[in-house]
């Protein structure tokens, strides 16, 4: 039990199944997640969502990293990372939310990430897929992405 101010992201989307905004908003929390370990060139290759906690802020649901047992970190930021990092996170929210609102959290995303030319965010785009609709890879080559 982590307390009356934690709970993991699964608890939290749970509680909102039946809002998909509010499952959105849940959502669209954790692109500060994975742009700070974007920037800190993390690979933490068993994100998912027990791994995430919020906690409650001033009234507002704060997302925090909580297990870093299988992380790595590299020398300067991936794009490949973030999008296999990002990918293997959304593999177990279609239960809370549509592959549409994906969509749309991986353009907030990419916009977080200042990327404007369409070529490059679609090439973004595919390999966020990739990870998305790619079975379980197993902790080596998980640990190998850069």
């Amino acid at each position: 039990d982590l307390g009356p101010e934690c709970i993991t992201a699964a608890a939290l989307l749970e509680q909102n199944r039946n809002n998909p905004e509010q499952c959105e908003a849940i959502f669209d929390a954790m692109i500060p997640v994975f742009m700070a370990q974007y920037k800190t060139g993390c690979n933490n290759w068993d994100i998912n969502q027990d791994s995430v906690v919020f906690v409650q802020k001033q009234g507002k649901w704060c997302p925090r990293v909580l297990d870093f047992e299988f992380v790595e970190f590299y020398d300067r930021p991936s794009m490949e990372n973030l999008m296999f990092l990002a990918g293997r996170y959304t593999q177990h929210l279609p239960r809370w939310i549509e592959k549409k609102q994906l969509d749309g959290w991986l353009e907030k995303l990419l916009d977080a990430l200042a990327i404007e030319d369409l070529k490059t965010r679609r090439q973004w785009a595919g390999r966020f897929d990739y990870y998305y609709k790619s079975p379980v890879i197993a902790h080596k080559k998980r640990q190998r992405i850069k």
